[in-house]
């Protein structure tokens, strides 16, 4: 959407930059809620079934990812990681290091810091 077609729709509906925002984010809190609980049902069924199908797993983990700003979501995460572990402890590693390259707070990742390549 265009800054011009945004700005026209707010006149239209006649709300501010606060609400539009507001709106916004309530809509994201939605769409994780729904992911959460979609998630869920597919981590109980592999559970249940033993699943050691990798495709399915890592699939799962990838979508899960995107949502881990959410608690519930990086609970679901978590548990299904330690699944993961028992099955490729490498790839369950890597699952768990793109979750804290994505969502840790910088100061956080001693690992990313940019001058440890650096020769002196």
């Amino acid at each position: 959407m265009s800054e011009k077609s945004r700005t026209k729709f707010r006149a239209e509906r006649k709300i501010s930059h606060g609400e539009a925002v507001r709106h916004l984010t309530d809509q994201i809190r939605t769409i994780a809620k729904r992911a959460v609980t979609e998630y869920k049902l597919d981590f109980d069924d592999i559970i249940k079934s033993e699943c050691g199908d990798i495709d399915r797993i890592e699939h799962m983990l990838d979508g899960m990812l995107d949502f881990c700003f959410d608690k519930n979501m990086i609970g679901v995460f978590k548990k299904l990681c330690r699944y993961y572990y028992d099955i490729d402890q490498s790839a369950a590693v890597a699952y768990v290091c793109a979750y804290r390259d994505m969502w840790d707070p910088e100061e956080e990742r001693p690992w990313a810091d940019k001058d440890i390549d650096k020769e002196e």
